[in-house]
């Protein structure tokens, strides 16, 4: 039975798997199914989150810099080869700070995505931001009137001592007013990001937040574990230089548990662990659909440092901007890293995550289907997972550890790049002796 959490995680499978030591992507290598998401990097930012795990290179400045639009186009343009004969399905603008754009450089890219592409009439688009800058009522009309359907941005916590300790710039009047501005539109959905497992939180005070989240009454909710291996070293020093305690397992799980009874009580439904909604899983969340191996699987990312994963390949862009600028330039792929990781075992892999059934036949379909079938009959023995007749399904036990057997999960020719990252981020807890050494363990 498990006693900690893993101290990493698991989020874009395909970076790891064997490499492709050639690292060049070609027009031959195609999306296996009829439709793929579409991901748009945006790296800037006002400032960077003291927490964030997607910094993926991101710059503080005041605006996005209109040369980084001119070649995130070329970007654009050189995957047409790739995508002839396929949808697009969703389009999902993260970061960084996608609203750090303004109205006429988001129109801009959207009309060079539906110039290039085949794009589905129903897409669902969302537009990924932060309070202070979607409080600009022309982005906000031009987003409106372009047919975006969700506006994600993040709350992670109301206690302004923990905002200034995340690095968080903006106000809780600022979520208030976006709130009120975001009621004149006719957007579908309004998701915020919300962090647990903070520093000198329980469970009484995650009961307080949500009777104010409450308020609020978004139509989504992300929740996230604060990953304290993704947090910078000012971030550790100021938790050890202020004596802040660690939440342990028992008091993580605790708050997950209780987050989730909340939640599923009052309407919401999961899409997929830790993630809710007051819409069906099928109406909404695509391109996350497609990041956990549904629907295909299948998505590419635009920009530096994006991820893609579409026919059996993971695909990493270059993340230096002056070295992607060149490339794109060149009409090359501005790729830094390809792995092949086969579509089948990044859908076997996030089975956790999806809280799902996952079919007997499914898993056979995997080269390492051996290694699956031990891996979760060992989980069935254990109290974690549920074998039913035709397939494996998470117990209530599972669900609260899904982290740790999402890693477990992981193919034998992942795991070995996997265990050498974690391994690599972790040395920066070195410096502080044993204060986090209850975090999590590498498993």
């Amino acid at each position: 039975m498990f006693k900690k959490f893993s101290i990493s995680g698991i989020n874009a499978l395909p970076r790891f798997g064997l490499v492709n030591s050639s690292n060049i992507l070609t027009e031959s290598i195609r999306p296996i199914s009829k439709s793929i998401s579409l991901y748009v990097h945006i790296p800037y930012c006002k400032s960077i989150c003291h927490f964030c795990m997607l910094r993926r290179g991101a710059k503080a400045v005041d605006s996005v810099p209109q040369i980084y639009i001119d070649n995130i186009i070329k970007d654009i343009e050189l995957h047409k080869i790739n995508l002839q004969g396929i949808n697009v399905n969703s389009i999902y603008f993260g970061g960084g700070t996608p609203s750090m754009m303004s109205a006429a450089q988001f129109e801009t890219l959207l009309k060079a995505i539906f110039n290039t592409y085949s794009v589905s009439t129903d897409v669902e688009i969302t537009f990924e931001g932060e309070p202070q800058s979607l409080l600009n009522k022309e982005l906000l009309s031009t987003l409106n009137n372009n047919n975006v359907n969700r506006i994600s941005f993040g709350l992670q916590t109301f206690d302004k001592h923990l905002r200034d300790l995340l690095g968080r710039t903006d106000s809780i009047n600022d979520i208030s007013n976006l709130f009120e501005m975001l009621s004149k539109y006719s957007f579908k959905e309004i998701n915020i990001d919300y962090l647990y497992n903070l520093p000198n939180t329980d469970v009484q005070f995650i009961e307080n937040e949500f009777n104010l989240i409450k308020s609020l009454n978004p139509s989504s909710i992300d929740c996230h574990p604060l990953k304290y291996i993704s947090c910078s070293g000012h971030l550790l020093q100021n938790i050890v230089d202020n004596n802040m305690n660690i939440p342990s397992s028992e008091l993580r799980i605790n708050m997950f548990n209780y987050i989730r009874n909340y939640l599923l009580s009052n309407n919401f439904k999961e899409q997929f662990a830790d993630q809710y909604s007051i819409y069906s899983k099928t109406d909404t969340n695509q391109y996350m659909r497609n990041l956990y191996g549904l629907d295909g699987g299948e998505y590419l990312g635009i920009g530096p440092g994006s991820r893609s994963h579409f026919g059996d390949y993971g695909f990493t862009k270059v993340q230096n901007l002056d070295n992607y600028f060149l490339e794109v330039t060149k009409g090359s792929f501005p790729i830094q890293r390809i792995t092949y990781a086969p579509l089948i075992d990044n859908y076997i892999t996030c089975f956790p995550k999806r809280n799902d059934n996952l079919l007997y036949n499914e898993i056979e379909e995997s080269a390492s289907s051996d290694f699956f079938f031990n891996q979760l009959n060992m989980l069935c023995e254990e109290g974690y997972v549920f074998k039913n007749e035709k397939s494996y399904s998470l117990t209530s036990l599972g669900i609260s550890w899904y982290q740790n057997l999402q890693e477990l999960l992981l193919s034998p020719t992942q795991r070995s790049k996997h265990l050498e990252n974690v391994n690599a981020r972790k040395q920066k807890f070195e410096k502080f002796g044993n204060y986090f050494e209850n975090l999590g363990e590498v498993l």
